[in-house]
């Protein structure tokens, strides 16, 4: 293989790297935030307050590391 297709092959094994990557993150986002609809199900929500900002904190954190 020469220099540039070296490359591209690096290439293109970073776009799908990176695209498991965001449906990843974006997974996460989606998992953080059904778990804040969880929380809010409970009973006791005042009970559930850490774990409802613990997870909006980690669906924002993974939501911007996927743009």
């Amino acid at each position: 293989m020469n220099s540039l297709d070296d490359t591209l092959k690096k290439l293109e094994t970073f776009m799908n790297n990176s695209k498991i990557l965001i449906e990843t993150l974006n997974n996460c986002v989606v998992q953080c935030n059904r778990c804040v609809d969880a929380c809010l199900d409970e009973d006791d929500i005042a009970s559930m307050v850490d774990c409802i900002r613990a997870n909006r904190v980690c669906a924002e954190i993974c939501g911007t590391a996927s743009k």
